[in-house]
């Protein structure tokens, strides 16, 4: 039963709101999830681990942690990419196959637990459910005592996870002998091979399993899909008794109770979303190979009739909401949830009503009724902790709340972190030069080698400062073995005068990374003087961050370049957005161009220096530097701003009432600095699949001080689970 990795959340409307601390990949990096003790581990010499496949050594410390050699077949299409089986038979329970790519599996190794004692707990002690016979469903599962309501009384492991790329990428008779290795090295294979089959076409045993019984399950920012064997024996109900909740640090998942389940009585999941009709549910389940007979489908004919009236007219009032806020309407966005709220209570569909109150409470923020809108937030965090859904922690609260404006959550940065340019000397400055300068910077992962992080800048030549970044300013890369947040240092100048204000973003369409910037090639005159001339957006190309393909000019006399890839797993397209000044959007079948205008919003006046990106509920964000301050002859404070969309095409919405950063920064060591100067915002995401963004990079310049500098600050408490995740706290 291919279920839905489902979890409840709200209309995703984004009323002004980062996704800075929501659950919420990016398109290149990937992070290693391992880090031993710091107090064990030297530094110099720590590395995260290498991925592996079946060219490693011949003894098993070659390829621990996983107990049998990596297994591994070539994709059809490109040979140089490999799919292998890693396997630890020590694992959760009865251990654990994993069929995917070699730096997905290094990617994973630190969510390995071979022992887990607090989890077998709640299958050992006084069991609380047992596997029986259910005519005519075959094998269900029945509570043994009486569970309480938002207890977890199960507790299970992956034992197959598979990559969803896999099975178009090999041949098909390859591929199954793939799955068998995957099933036989685990400690128990009949858990897997013996679970329940729902497709008379499928061609091999275990492609029918894993497509009967598998969740979608995202896995080093990679789709893949997760067998629990012990989760697979519970049989579906459109209302269910019980819900599964993931981990996201772990392979193990949780069964938690919805109600009180009795002594006796079935348990069960849905495999599907909660609030559709019955005939959409009912086509929904036909790919098990089962009509659904439990009590909300085998209802009275009205009493279904009333049910279906009900969930279609929540599908149809959550329309209404999401145009009512485009239009800026928010008295009929309210009435529409309180609507909703009223149709999901009588369909008795509790994380639907968790939903409502965040919809809520976000809308009440928005009109600036505070209070209300703080009431509806703790009520939708109280109706989800007592669900079971989420455990308490103090700022829960504080930490939404701060999640309905555009603020950005940014926490203290670390004293010359980043790339500090200013006091580099070398023997080209003029003598004249007024102060040695960088500015901004991208923030890439090194795609083979995880501890290294690059940061794609651009840096003034000769010594000419930022007031001579026409024609002074070059593209360069630096490189970081201390974490994101650097410090960084030079590593090689990629485009020489002048090119400026460079983007760097993964193409997983391409298989490439993209630089685009400003600028033409010009010779550095002898003296540090600014020349003018017009601006051409420009792009390249690179496998490998260092050797970069000849930029070619794309769009001119505009600047501000800010791509996005609108690749997807489900549209794996080559076609770009490009964002540029006034936060015009261009778009191109590929990055070669050609770039055509498509949208111009009007509403986003007095700013620049656009940043764009997609949340991973599909809303669209664009973060820009605010001019506001302009008019008063002033670089700051005001100096970030926020705008987003639900389609990229429009209607866009600029929120320019709460910033999402000013000019002031806190340091680690106490001290804060208002700079006069804070723009080309650019954020570096998680790697989990979540878009989360965990740093902002920025070009600064103090008061009275002619050169810059690079500037990066974490944001949220994100960026510190991923640096010790990466081995680097």
């Amino acid at each position: 039963m291919r279920r839905s990795q489902y979890r409840p959340a709200a209309i995703s409307l984004l009323f002004g709101a980062l996704p800075i601390v929501a659950d919420e990949a990016c398109l290149a990096e990937k992070c290693c999830l391992v880090s031993p003790p710091h107090a064990l581990r030297n530094d110099t010499q720590f590395r995260c681990p290498h991925p592996i496949d079946d060219s490693i050594g011949s003894h098993a410390i070659d390829w621990s942690p996983w107990t049998h050699p990596p297994d591994c077949i070539s994709a059809e299409k490109d040979p140089s990419e490999k799919y292998c089986v890693y396997s630890n038979s020590r694992h959760g329970n009865q251990g654990i196959s994993i069929i995917t790519k070699p730096g997905t599996a290094a990617d994973t190794v630190g969510m390995l637990d071979e022992e887990f004692p607090g989890g077998h707990s709640l299958n050992s002690v006084l069991p609380s459910y047992a596997i029986v016979d259910i005519h005519p469903k075959g094998k269900g599962v029945v509570a043994t005592r009486k569970i309480l309501r938002a207890e977890a009384f199960m507790v299970d492991w992956a034992s197959v996870l598979l990559d969803l790329s896999f099975p178009k990428a090999v041949q098909q008779q390859i591929g199954h002998r793939l799955l068998h290795s995957a099933a036989e090295q685990l400690a128990d294979p009949d858990r897997v091979l013996t679970l329940g089959r729902s497709s008379a076409q499928a061609k091999d045993i275990m492609e029918d399993i894993l497509g009967t019984n598998a969740f979608s399950y995202t896995l080093g920012g990679d789709p893949h899909m997760a067998l629990y064997p012990e989760v697979a024996r519970i049989n579906h109900a459109c209302k269910p008794n019980a819900f599964v909740r993931f981990s996201p640090t772990s392979l193990d998942v949780k069964v938690v109770a919805f109600r009180d389940i009795e002594i006796g009585e079935e348990i069960t999941i849905s495999y599907i979303p909660m609030n559709h009709p019955r005939e959409k549910r009912q086509r929904a389940l036909r790919r098990w190979g089962f009509e659904c007979q439990c009590s909300l489908c085998t209802a009275s004919k009205m009493d279904i009739a009333a049910s279906d009236y009900r969930r279609e007219k929540i599908a149809s009032l959550q329309d209404d909401t999401i145009k009512a806020i485009g239009e800026l309407n928010g008295t009929a966005a309210v009435r529409a949830a309180y609507e909703i709220l009223a149709l999901v209570e009588a369909e008795d569909i509790p994380t639907m009503v968790a939903s409502q109150y965040e919809v809520l409470a976000r809308l009440f923020w928005k009109a600036g009724d505070n209070d209300t809108a703080v009431q509806y937030a703790q009520k939708s965090l109280d109706t989800l902790m007592d669900l079971g859904y989420i455990d308490y922690r103090a700022d829960d609260l504080s930490l939404l709340l701060k999640d309905f404006t555009s603020e950005l959550d940014l926490y203290p940065a670390v004293r010359w972190s980043g790339y500090n340019h200013t006091n580099a000397t070398g023997p080209d400055f003029y003598k004249e030069g007024a102060g040695n300068s960088s500015w901004g910077g991208h923030i890439v992962q090194d795609p083979t080698d995880k501890g290294l992080f690059h940061l794609i800048t651009s840096q003034m030549s000769h010594g000419c400062g930022l007031a001579g970044w026409r024609p002074f300013s070059t593209i360069i890369r630096a490189e970081s073995r201390t974490g994101p947040t650097g410090p960084y240092t030079y590593a090689q100048t990629l485009f020489d005068t002048f090119h400026h204000n460079p983007t760097t973003i993964y193409s997983p369409a391409d298989g490439k990374y993209l630089l685009y910037c400003i600028g033409k090639d010009v010779e550095a005159p002898t003296t540090c003087t600014s020349q003018k001339f017009n601006n051409t957006i420009s792009v390249s190309s690179s496998a490998d961050l260092r050797t970069w393909e000849p930029l070619e000019a794309q769009i001119v006399n505009v600047t501000n370049p800010a791509p996005w890839p609108l690749w997807s797993r489900q549209n794996q397209t080559h076609a770009m957005l490009l964002a540029v000044e006034k936060n015009n959007i261009y778009t191109a079948q590929n990055y070669g161009g050609p770039y055509n205008l498509t949208v111009e919003p009007h509403n986003t006046d007095r700013s620049e220096d656009p940043f764009l990106w997609q949340d991973k509920r599909g809303n669209w964000h664009v973060l820009v530097h605010y001019l506001i301050d302009i008019d008063l002859g002033l670089k700051g404070p005001r100096v970030g701003a926020h705008a987003y969309a639900r389609d990229w095409q429009g209607p866009w919405t600029f929120n320019n009432k709460t910033l999402a950063y000013n000019t002031t920064v806190d340091f680690t060591d106490g001290r804060s600095i208002t700079y006069y100067r804070r723009e080309r915002p650019k954020l570096y995401f998680s790697d989990d699949g979540s878009v989360t963004p965990l740093y902002l990079v920025n070009g600064v310049q103090e008061f009275n001080v002619s050169g810059s500098y690079t500037l990066i600050q974490p944001i949220g408490r994100g960026a510190q689970e991923y640096e010790k995740k990466l081995g680097f706290l």
